[in-house]
């Protein structure tokens, strides 16, 4: 993710919520896990590689969530309708395109 978006960690913080950004930034989209989907949405941070996630996990589970069961649902509907119409869910057809 920092090679992709060019950010640099921040370490003269504790925040949680900076501490959590760092992990992300060493993160690939195969990576995310159910909390990191539903934080990034909830941050409006990595959208596209929250999105992409978070509908392969719904593929599997419609009810993903991590505060509420279906928050990944939810949080997609505050998304332009366009943005996620685009998207393809990871997968491992598609991994090369992700990673």
């Amino acid at each position: 993710m920092k090679d992709l978006y060019g950010y640099q960690h921040d370490m003269s913080t504790s925040d949680n919520l900076v501490l959590w950004f760092n992990q992300m930034l060493e993160k690939r989209v195969s990576d995310f896990t159910i909390p990191d989907v539903c934080r990034s949405l909830r941050q409006n941070i990595f959208i596209e590689q929250a999105v992409q996630a978070g509908i392969a996990y719904m593929m599997s589970d419609p009810f993903a969530g991590e505060l509420w069961k279906g928050e990944i649902a939810d949080k997609f509907i505050n998304l332009p309708y366009m943005f996620i119409i685009k998207m393809e869910p990871y997968t491992a057809v598609n991994a090369e395109y992700y990673l």
